[in-house]
């Protein structure tokens, strides 16, 4: 209570947060240091298109909002189904983290590899083993 809370915001806003703190007295201040651009839907329709058809073994996942865009763009697009059921057999996400792992599985996709050290090369590395056995 009263006190001056900085909240490092990675490209989606945290209502949730943000109002628990708020909620309990603190005075918030939010930092955006990184912004998400949506790529061009022509890319992310090819790569809905490319998981469809079998052609992607695994897509890595860095950011929440990474997976947000994708599944959104998917439900637009009626392929939200189709992007879901290619997960659950085939394609394998890869999370860079267990906040990255978490929306994944808001999105019921159960098939996630996430390294126990939250850094990109331990991804790589853990996506590499996965397929290595």
């Amino acid at each position: 209570k009263g006190k001056k809370v900085m909240v490092q915001l990675h490209g989606e806003k945290a209502p949730r947060l943000i109002k628990f703190l708020e909620d309990r007295g603190a005075h918030v201040f939010k930092v955006l240091p990184y912004q998400h651009i949506a790529p061009n839907s022509e890319i992310v329709k090819k790569l809905c298109n490319e998981l469809m058809n079998n052609e992607i073994d695994a897509v890595c996942f860095t950011t929440t909002i990474q997976v947000r865009s994708l599944f959104d763009f998917a439900k637009e697009h009626d392929y939200y189904q189709e992007i879901r059921q290619v997960f659950k057999e085939q394609v394998v996400a890869v999370a860079v983290g267990k906040v990255t792992a978490e929306a994944l599985k808001e999105e019921e996709i159960q098939r996630i590899i996430v390294p126990e050290k939250e850094r990109m090369g331990a991804m790589i590395i853990e996506l590499s083993r996965f397929y290595a056995n």
